[in-house]
């Protein structure tokens, strides 16, 4: 991956592609951290502009479209955002817990453009702001679903038979300890390449077979035993397998 980190975000970003731990500090860190939007505010001036967490009124956001779908653009930094862009546009930065809580029902897309970019859904954006952890150590919980979510395996194994590089792919359910959320669906893939890519195609995938509920992906290599969870998520049966051809040995 050639996409190097200019800070503490976007550092976490790159550790949380496959590391589901890093993934708490991501998310608290996006609430926490400086965010820049393309857009305008209410009587602001040209250029970027600090929003206070109590000025949140007038913001006007733009959107773009990404996978037939409609997204507003955000970004980890200026020089993120700069080379997007590439021309004179009026932008703001503001908290991201913010944004978030002035901005509920809308997507955004972080950091499109960039090698490693993330799709944030309504329903992700809620759950952050809902169950945002600080800084401590986080027990994930895996558990079986109350009822098997099947139009979520159809519609990811459709996608995985046209995807090669996907060997295989586990279903788990998994909570934070303590935090009191309900249960969501982990997909455990043991693949190769472009993981971010493959993430972004299952997140999609799983907005439509199951819309409103948080999926999340985390990958997984038979060759690796020092994370206890990963191992503890190579011992579910897998619900796809890539088969090979009878002559391919």
């Amino acid at each position: 991956m050639s996409f190097v980190p200019g800070n503490r975000l976007e550092e976490t970003m790159v550790r949380a592609v496959d590391d589901t731990t890093a993934r708490v500090d991501f998310y608290r860190l996006l609430l926490e951290c400086e965010l820049f939007v393309v857009g305008d505010i209410k009587g602001g001036a040209a250029g970027q502009t600090e929003v206070p967490l109590a000025e949140t009124e007038g913001l006007q956001i733009e959107t773009i479209t990404y996978q037939n779908k409609t997204y507003h653009p955000l970004f980890s930094s200026q020089e993120r955002l700069r080379a997007f862009v590439r021309q004179p546009v009026r932008y703001f930065s503001m908290q991201g817990r913010a944004l978030f809580e002035c901005t509920r029902g809308a997507s955004f897309l972080l950091n499109p453009g960039s090698e490693l970019s993330k799709i944030m859904t309504p329903e992700e954006i809620d759950y952050t702001l809902d169950h945002a952890m600080q800084e401590k150590p986080v027990n994930i919980v895996m558990s079986s679903p109350e009822v098997y979510p099947k139009k979520l395996v159809q519609a990811l194994c459709v996608l995985f038979t046209s995807r090669s590089q996907v060997t295989s792919a586990r279903l788990s359910y998994v909570s934070r300890e303590g935090d009191g959320g309900a249960p969501h669906p982990l997909v455990a893939i043991e693949a190769e390449g472009d993981a971010q890519t493959l993430a972004q195609e299952i997140f999609a995938a799983a907005a439509i077979a199951m819309p409103g509920v948080v999926v999340d992906v985390v990958g997984v290599d038979p060759k690796t035993k020092s994370d206890p969870f990963r191992v503890q998520l190579l011992g579910v049966a897998p619900f796809y397998r890539r088969t090979l051809p009878s002559n391919f040995n």
